[in-house]
């Protein structure tokens, strides 16, 4: 998404940002956990690191926004519930669906949790890779991962 469309969405997100800001705590915190929400809808590059999403976001610096992510006290677990809780008010739909899938990600290096030599679905075949498992549900309008 560029800037220009979520612009069209600013308040929109806001309003969704406003129903999880207070579990990041601090006013700055709070602050950073917007600009890396945005970062994330905006920036382009292949990897999504804190520098390349300050680099999306005016007025946002790589320092904060990594210190947000691994040295703020915020509890992530009451995050995922909010979320949980927001958007499954518009997926608790009949026609909805449990959904539990199995992802493989190509990896070069051996230091990753679980990287070994096995099937890697975006290869087609077994190389060295990182398999992660999700449970989400999902229906025609929308998906949610559970775990």
């Amino acid at each position: 998404m560029d800037v220009a469309a979520f612009d069209r969405l600013a308040t929109t997100f806001a309003a969704f940002h406003a129903a999880f800001a207070p579990l990041f705590g601090r006013d700055e915190a709070q602050e950073h956990s917007e600009q890396y929400l945005r970062g994330l809808f905006v920036q382009h590059a292949d990897r999504r690191n804190a520098e390349n999403l300050a680099e999306a976001i005016a007025g946002a610096s790589p320092r904060a926004l990594q210190r947000f992510v691994t040295d703020s006290p915020w509890d992530d677990a009451r995050v995922l519930t909010r979320l949980q809780r927001v958007v499954g008010t518009h997926l608790s739909a009949p026609d909805g669906v449990w959904v539990l899938d199995d992802s493989g990600f190509p990896k070069q290096g051996k230091h990753s949790v679980g990287v070994a030599r096995q099937y890697c679905g975006q290869l087609s075949k077994q190389d060295t890779c990182q398999v992660a498992v999700s449970l989400s549900v999902a229906n025609d309008h929308a998906s949610l991962p559970i775990a």
